[in-house]
């Protein structure tokens, strides 16, 4: 009596069954196209198909052998050929071997069908369903598990297979056209084609399956074509299908730019006026820049003057024209400025005037204000008379000219009068001079002064100097042993030689100082307005209009200074006054 082990490998073998399938054999009609080739044979197929589970074994089991590459497998309908496994004689599918196959998902598979497809036929060559009811009336045993084997067995014939026709086909683009003509030629032949013999008329031919072909000569040319599948051949002839007319005129190379002069960068555009119709173009802009399209623009980043040339050709010619010094591109327009040093001072007053142009200037004319001139690029000057005078410069290069005017820009004066106790009383607007400024020696406790919203004390044995950060309208108010007021509204504090704070100063009270030095100058611009001005009680100027220019420098000592932008009023010392 048999285990139950014994039974179930029983089982199991019992259930790998053998199907024996004879070949159904199908025939594929053929056209034969100017030849009468043998017909071809179908295979003859026997195989035996068994499956566990998903997985498909079929095993070449009589016939025919079957090259790779002509035959299909199909598993429920779908072409499974490039994912099967073959063991056994590479390249071909021989009896003993077997070609396995793993189905996607849970269903085990249906059906079975070897196709063939040698010489361009779909030749069904086996069929088998090996579950449910067969393909072709194939019986089948429904299995009782999915890992039962469907055995059958089926006897087909042999039938024969006409090679494919072939049909030669062909246009062509253009087919009429001057000399030089480049014709592209495209295959419409049908059937399974495996070669290809042109012959263009002019001597020329190909292999190609679409080729092109250059006609030189004029005339008219019959295009013909071959085509073959190694059963049968076809040809087409079309007589006088290419046209070459007269050969191509002979190119002349022609061309324009717009803009040709103007500051860098200059783009300019250029334009082809080429005659001959052109195939080719190359541009040679001069600056090392170069360009094959038809109408190109160029950017020019630096100045100086560029010949352009251009190269066309047409395939049978070439041409250049060469415009010398066609491009001139200049540089920017210089903007005007100057600087001098200084620009006030006693008679004879010699200035040093210093160029501060930009975009570089290759030329200079300076007009002095009292007849004097120059075209140097830093002359000097010496203003021999009192007086206010306006200076000019104009700065000129290759792209053009510019010229600044400074109004009034130079004061020369009487020479300087004595120092003294001055009093000045006038609805002259007045300032305090940028740059001026004033310094002393703390004697005594308890000072403060206030910059820019800071408290800073001012402590006995502190040297302090304060520097106006520009032309100020302020006031000022000192005895001989204390300062009271210093309101202005931009002014820098120095500490001891140390830099505090800068900006408006609020407060200032200074209990005791010596020491004290100036290089603070007022300046009262010429205006109609009464004034009264007196230097050491004699005066200069009497109450009435006058429209003098006030000058006093260095002020000192017991001061009380209140400087607006309409009245002035001053008493004090000063290291020398100017009087216009």
């Amino acid at each position: 009596m048999n285990s139950p082990r014994d039974i179930a490998v029983s089982e199991i073998i019992g259930a790998i069954m053998l199907v024996t399938i004879v070949v159904v054999i199908a025939s594929v009609v053929g056209v034969m196209v100017l030849s009468q080739p043998a017909p071809q044979k179908i295979p003859s197929l026997s195989a035996v198909i068994s499956n566990q589970s998903q997985m498909v074994y079929i095993k070449h089991d009589g016939g025919d052998p079957l090259v790779a590459g002509q035959y299909k497998i199909l598993i429920d309908g779908t072409d499974v050929t490039s994912s099967v496994a073959k063991t056994g004689t590479p390249g071909s599918w021989v009896i003993g071997d077997v070609i396995s196959y793993q189905k996607p998902g849970t269903n085990p598979p249906g059906s079975v069908q070897v196709v063939y497809t040698g010489y361009g036929s779909s030749a069904i060559v086996l069929a088998s369903s090996i579950f449910g009811t067969g393909a072709g009336g194939i019986p089948t045993v429904s299995p009782t598990s999915n890992t039962t084997t469907t055995t059958t067995t089926v006897t087909g014939t042999t039938t024969q297979v006409p090679p494919s026709v072939v049909t030669a086909g062909f246009t062509g683009s253009p087919t009429s056209g001057g000399a030089p003509l480049i014709v592209s030629f495209t295959d419409a032949s049908t059937g399974p084609v495996i070669s290809w013999a042109w012959l263009f008329g002019d001597g020329g031919s190909s292999n190609l399956q679409n080729p092109s072909h250059q006609y030189n000569n004029t005339g008219s040319y019959t295009v013909s074509l071959m085509v073959s599948n190694g059963s049968g051949t076809s040809t087409l002839a079309r007589t006088s299908y290419v046209t070459v007319t007269t050969a191509a005129p002979v190119v002349i190379a022609g061309f324009t730019g717009t803009p040709l002069t103007g500051t860098m960068p200059l783009t300019v555009q250029f334009t082809d006026a080429s005659t001959g119709s052109p195939l080719s173009r190359t541009w040679n802009f001069g600056d090392t820049g170069t360009s094959t399209a038809t109408s190109p623009s160029h950017q020019y980043i630096s100045a100086g003057t560029y010949t352009v040339s251009l190269i066309v050709s047409n395939g049978t010619g070439t041409n250049t024209l060469t415009r010398t010094g066609y491009v001139v591109v200049k540089p920017p327009v210089p903007v005007a400025d100057f600087t001098a040093n200084p620009v006030y001072g006693a008679m004879p007053l010699t200035v040093q005037f210093a160029d501060a142009s930009s975009n570089v200037p290759s030329s200079w004319a300076w007009t002095f204000g009292d007849g004097g001139s120059s075209t140097l690029q830093n002359p000097s000057h010496a203003y021999a008379s009192a007086g206010t005078y306006s200076v000019s410069l104009n700065a000129t290069n290759a792209g053009g000219s510019n010229t600044v005017t400074k109004t009034g820009y130079i004061l020369v004066t009487n020479p300087v009068s004595g120092g003294g106790t001055v009093y000045l009383n006038s609805n002259k607007a007045a300032y305090v001079e940028a740059g001026g400024a004033l310094q002393f020696h703390v004697t005594d406790l308890y000072s403060i002064i206030t910059v820019n919203g800071v408290d800073y004390p001012l402590n006995q044995g502190d040297t302090v100097n304060l520097v106006m950060g520009s032309n100020e309208y302020g006031s000022f108010y000192a005895t001989s042993s204390k300062i009271s007021t210093f309101t202005f509204s931009d002014v820098s504090l120095y500490q001891n030689g140390v830099f505090k704070n800068r900006g408006a100063t609020s407060k200032m009270y200074v209990s005791g100082y010596d020491q004290m030095s100036s290089t603070m100058n007022l300046n009262v611009p010429v205006a109609s307005a009464w004034t009264d001005f007196e230097v050491n009680g004699v005066p200069v100027f009497t109450v009435g209009p006058s429209s003098a220019r006030i000058y006093l420098t260095g002020l000192y000592g017991t001061t009380n200074l209140n400087a607006q932008p309409n009245v002035v009023y001053y008493t004090g010392g000063a290291s020398g006054y100017l009087v216009i």
